[in-house]
């Protein structure tokens, strides 16, 4: 083979774009400045010019000089700066990188561009107040039983669309007595709201009195977390106040104790992957709300009731496969919802059981079940004796009376053809004129027609 291959400009970047995507925006070079210490004296380093443009051993001298002379830019910390409370006030199109870092204060910055956050770890809590647009990476932020690691906080402006990423969260017990917040979502003035935030905990929460506390008047978030590392004994893994509404909480692993959630809006969605929840968790939900979602496709879980001695619910026969039924210990009309995935990956074993001493799975009073937008109509239907009952178009799970018979139409014979026999229970697809109920007894008999689809 041989010949020349070209290879232009734009055929190459478009082939190292994915890569380019996926790399940090802390990359970027050069910084405009670069802030490092000697141990006793501390150096604003200009990043374009390499000057020091500013020096003192006042850490906080040097960087409020930093601060003050930029409109826009980039700062580099170099070195250990956790005894540092880093404010930032009215600033946008900024970005932050650090190793070590004390405290992060950010207020009232609402620059469109936003700040970027990018550090392995912040010491003493990262606090956000009327703020929009800012962007934190850490590798794990810490605060104590007074400080939240973490406080999203609305005091005079509103506070939201803030994406925050890291892997621990601690309050400065791993092994120790559980103390203070984890994440807390903190509106004081109830004129600002605090919404459409987005938080996750990569790794876990560790040693919080609570994991997550959302305020009300704190709306449309979304956070993640695993709460493995929450102690039991009356510690919370989440808490919601009536008045938060729309936020949506994805906990992972096992709490000590399970989500207070007070608000009908909220959603609390828990995930055990591969191990199961234990009873004592899910019995303690409010489930007065329409508002949890359980979610473990692979292994037992069961569906929180009122009564923990029920078992109703979500188990698994010996035989392996999923059997679903309604609990009738579930007041006030609320619903326990499974997600569309849910259903689609486990489409291959779940079956639909109807007992009538256990009802159908999830009526909500109207006698109509939805599952997956199957809709399910349980209906009774008496024929009399010696009497057919042509059942109408559709697609149906029967339960047949003691003397009653199903039977459809044989075109190529022209006679009618039993399928299901009599007190026999089974699915049919009618078309509306070759399905029927034939009472073959001397009284009337009752059957019922679950329709599917």
């Amino acid at each position: 083979m041989s010949g020349t291959i070209t290879i232009s400009s734009a055929d190459l970047t478009n082939a190292i774009k994915p890569q380019l995507l996926q790399m940090p925006e802390i990359s970027m070079q050069p910084y405009s400045y670069i802030i490092f210490t000697d141990g006793i004296n501390y150096y604003a380093k200009n990043g374009k010019t390499g000057q020091i443009d500013y020096s003192s051993t006042d850490a906080n001298t040097v960087v409020n000089n930093v601060l003050n002379s930029l409109s826009s830019g980039s700062i580099l910390f170099k070195g250990d700066f956790s005894s540092l409370t880093l404010q930032i006030s009215n600033k946008g199109n900024l970005k932050i990188v650090f190793d070590t870092i004390g405290r992060i204060e950010i207020d009232n910055c609402n620059d469109i561009r936003g700040i970027e956050i990018y550090g392995r770890h912040i010491a003493n809590g990262l606090l956000i107040n009327d703020s929009h647009w800012v962007k934190v990476n850490a590798i794990s932020i810490s605060g104590n039983a007074t400080t939240p690691a973490i406080e999203l906080r609305s005091t005079n402006n509103y506070c939201g669309w803030h994406y925050i990423s890291v892997i621990t969260v601690n309050t400065g017990n791993y092994s120790g007595p559980a103390q203070g917040i984890g994440i807390l979502l903190n509106p004081t003035n109830p004129s600002y709201t605090i919404e459409g935030n987005v938080i996750e905990v990569k790794g876990t929460i560790y040693g919080a009195d609570t994991g997550v506390y959302i305020k009300k008047n704190s709306h449309w978030n979304r956070i993640f977390v695993d709460v493995d590392n929450i102690p039991a004994g009356g510690r919370n893994s989440v808490v919601v106040e009536d008045g938060a509404n729309f936020n949506t909480i994805y906990v992972y692993g096992l709490a000590g104790t399970s989500p207070k959630v007070a608000g009908r809006s909220n959603m609390v969605i828990t995930t055990a992957e591969y191990i199961p929840l234990p009873d004592t968790w899910l019995d303690s939900f409010n489930t007065s709300s329409d508002n949890i979602v359980i979610e473990n496709p692979f292994f037992y879980t069961r569906v929180f009731t009122y009564n923990p001695g029920q078992r109703k619910g979500i188990h698994i026969d010996t035989d392996g496969l999923i059997n679903l039924f309604k609990n009738p210990n579930i007041q006030g009309g609320a619903k326990i919802i499974f997600s569309d995935d849910f259903f689609t990956r486990m489409s291959k074993y779940i079956r639909l059981i109807y007992d009538p001493s256990k009802d159908i799975l999830f009526t909500d009073g109207t006698g109509i079940v939805r599952i997956n937008n199957m809709r399910l109509d349980a209906t009774t239907q008496t024929v009399d004796a010696g009497s057919t009952y042509t059942i109408p178009a559709g697609f149906y799970y029967v339960i047949l009376g003691q003397s009653t018979k199903l039977e459809v139409f044989n075109d190529a014979t022209g006679a009618w053809v039993e399928i299901i026999p009599v007190a026999g229970k089974g699915v049919v697809a009618s078309d509306g004129t070759k399905a029927r109920l034939n009472n073959t007894g001397t009284t009337s008999d009752t059957s019922t027609l679950i329709r599917i689809l």
